[in-house]
């Protein structure tokens, strides 16, 4: 496969996982688990575009880990976020 299959493979992927985003908000899961399934779809994007787009799969293994953590620590920060505030909340307003 050459580089243009690729990116064009790794395009139709993107679209099915931003289609998949909307599918999940426009079909009614709105729970606390949408938020995060969302939001992994969101790093694995992410993830996508840093190894494909900007051509980090070529760079050295440091700098490729470096792109990779700091898309799991970014996504990390958001779900512990969100469950964290859902759970401030739930108890502000289940013990008042």
């Amino acid at each position: 496969m050459n580089s243009a299959d690729s990116a064009v493979a790794v395009w139709w992927v993107l679209t099915a996982l931003t289609t998949g985003s909307f599918v999940v908000i426009e079909g009614g899961l709105v729970t606390s688990i949408a938020a995060a399934l969302i939001t992994a779809m969101t790093a694995y994007k992410a993830r996508l575009i840093i190894l494909h787009f900007i051509e980090a799969k070529h760079a050295p293994a440091t700098w490729r880990l470096l792109y990779l953590t700091w898309a799991f620590a970014m996504t990390s920060i958001i779900v512990v976020g969100n469950y964290t505030a859902i759970i401030v909340s739930c108890k502000s307003e289940c013990f008042s």
